[in-house]
């Protein structure tokens, strides 16, 4: 998560490439941790976070087919783990945002 903030720390100072660079350092991070035990709730939820933050970069730098698969993968995790835990109205919110993001890459990707 430290790379997280720091990633949150360089957009808000527009250095994008070195967001970039810490939002892929957490991907690595959360992406192993995800990994080893599938069925950590926690781990898959971290690993969302950061796909979803380095496909907003990609938005941003307008590196749209960056950014869709990641965006994609966001998605994915976000519905999974709802169908586990249907009660949990965040997730919820998460999947219409990131459906909403996936859905606008998609039409910039057909202009």
């Amino acid at each position: 998560m430290s790379f997280i903030k720091l990633g949150g720390l360089a957009t808000a100072q527009g250095n994008l490439p070195e967001a970039q660079r810490l939002f892929g350092e957490s991907l690595r991070i959360t992406e192993r941790l995800a990994e080893s035990d599938p069925v950590n709730a926690e781990w898959q939820c971290n690993l969302a976070v950061s796909f979803h933050k380095l496909g907003v970069i990609h938005m941003k730098r307008e590196q749209w087919a960056a950014a869709l698969p990641l965006l994609e993968r966001t998605l994915s995790i976000c519905e999974r783990l709802a169908a586990l835990s249907p009660t949990q109205v965040v997730l919820q919110e998460d999947i219409r945002e990131n459906r909403e993001l996936v859905n606008q890459v998609r039409a910039r990707m057909a202009e």
